[in-house]
């Protein structure tokens, strides 16, 4: 995979509410998709659709400043951006139909069981956006059928921070293949 190359990690939430009520998880899939032990990511996005308001909380690792990934730290400027419309280039909300275009312009992944985990090769020749298990349960997107498939396996076990961690981890290792 090319180092220039966007991954872009899409969840989904289906109210304002179970957003609020799961700020901690949200903030755990954050910084799972951008974060390093050094820094953060400057070749991933992080998307979270709120179905019910028809947005889409956008976090681009290479643009964002002043994030941190406490709870307090992090919870305060989403809800900055949210709440108060206090954006930014790497943090801002955009329309859903706006998404929807953006990402059917890009491969489309998704994130599924597997027997071991195993990304396409083709990640690595373009921008990609990969759908997690939420995205898909809570119907967030309307998707074509041009999508490919990530597997892991117990993915049903796993939690989509760690779902992101995972594919960070296989990802960094593509870089250098």
């Amino acid at each position: 995979m090319k180092k220039n190359n966007l991954v872009t990690f899409v969840f989904c939430e289906p109210t304002l509410h179970s957003f609020l009520e799961r700020i901690y998880d949200v903030i755990l899939k954050i910084n799972a998709t951008l974060l390093l032990s050094h820094g953060i990511r400057r070749n991933r996005e992080a998307i979270i659709v709120i179905k019910d308001l028809s947005k889409a909380l956008v976090l681009k690792g290479k643009h964002i400043r002043n994030y941190r990934p406490d709870f307090q730290s992090a919870s305060g400027l989403i809800l900055k951006v949210l709440l108060r419309g206090d954006e930014g280039r790497g943090l801002k909300t955009i329309p859903l139909q706006t998404l929807l275009t953006d990402v059917s312009k890009k491969q489309q992944y998704i994130v599924k069981e597997g027997r071991h985990v195993e990304i396409p090769s083709k990640i690595a020749s373009a921008n990609a956006v990969v759908l997690f298990p939420s995205t898909l349960k809570f119907k967030c997107l309307n998707l074509t059928n041009n999508y490919f498939y990530i597997t892991i396996p117990g993915i049903e076990r796993l939690r989509e921070h760690q779902i992101a961690t995972i594919l960070n981890i296989e990802l960094d290792g593509m870089v250098n293949t």
